[in-house]
């Protein structure tokens, strides 16, 4: 996401010097040598895309012909979805979590309180669900009960007990 490589308010411009990709639970990390900043989109969505190279395989890539077709999944409303994403506690991160949820709209519009970049002129389209996890899943995948990912999660509102993701439509024009 957009705001996860903007790091504070006051830093507006992704330095790969100062991130580091972590796996594994922690026990596996990314140096910033090996990490590009393809592009991101802010004013209507909340994303980012990087690349990452390396040398050995220590990630598998996501085998999901929407990224070549350029046809995306979609979902309806009611439909079951798994979120993954590793929630904060504390200081740590509870990686690879899953959540299920159903879907409650395909296209609410989301505005982020407190935020005066993302998501602005209208708000950002997103697809809301009920699987929500907590601050720290940004960017994690959410996926239908065949496993085709849907959406890439933003934002949610503890309140309202609503998650909010970025439809595949959105990913792939980006």
């Amino acid at each position: 996401n957009y705001h996860v490589i903007r790091g504070n308010k006051n830093k507006t411009i992704f330095d790969k010097n100062s991130y580091t990709i972590y796996y594994d639970n922690m026990n596996g990390k990314i140096s910033n040598n090996n990490i590009e900043l393809l592009g991101y989109a802010f004013n209507k969505t909340d994303l980012a895309v990087l690349k990452v190279t390396l040398r050995e395989q220590l990630l598998k890539a996501l085998d999901d012909d929407q990224f070549t077709t350029y046809i995306p999944n979609t979902t309806a409303e009611n439909e079951i979805v798994f979120a993954i994403g590793s929630p904060a506690v504390g200081d740590d991160y509870d990686f690879n979590q899953v959540k299920i949820g159903n879907v409650i709209s395909t296209d609410a519009l989301v505005k982020l309180k407190d935020e005066k970049e993302i998501c602005q002129g209208g708000g950002c389209h997103a697809l809301q669900t009920t699987a929500i996890q907590g601050k720290g899943s940004s960017g994690g995948g959410v996926f239908d009960r065949d496993g085709n990912l849907v959406g890439i999660h933003f934002a949610g509102d503890d309140e309202a007990k609503t998650s909010s993701e970025i439809p595949m439509n959105i990913v792939l024009k980006v």
